[in-house]
């Protein structure tokens, strides 16, 4: 409990997440139902977003964690109204404005 309590105030206090090196050592040294990797995989969930920073750490997460992270995503995510392929089905097209021929 103390670990957790300290990385949530560690988090808290610098506005960061944990890093991939941290993460991988602690999804190297814990069991599935860890609290800590439940911990590690909420905050990614809850922090995670479009910028170089998050899209670089991806590559150098273990891949027992991405799948996690992906999972909790998937839980958490609203419903995306309207869907992106039906309100511009251009974008998926090869020969269109923005693609090249």
């Amino acid at each position: 409990d103390a670990v957790v309590d300290e990385f949530i105030a560690t988090c808290t206090a610098t506005g960061k997440s944990p890093t991939t090196k941290t993460i991988s050592i602690i999804y190297e040294g814990t069991h599935i139902a860890s609290t800590l990797r439940r911990l590690l995989v909420d905050f990614w969930v809850w922090n995670a977003h479009d910028s170089d920073g998050w899209l670089n750490m991806v590559d150098a997460l273990p891949a027992e964690a991405l799948l996690d992270i992906m999972k909790g995503m998937l839980k958490q995510r609203k419903t995306l109204i309207p869907r992106p392929w039906a309100t511009s089905p251009k974008q998926y097209k090869i020969l269109h404005e923005g693609n090249p021929k």
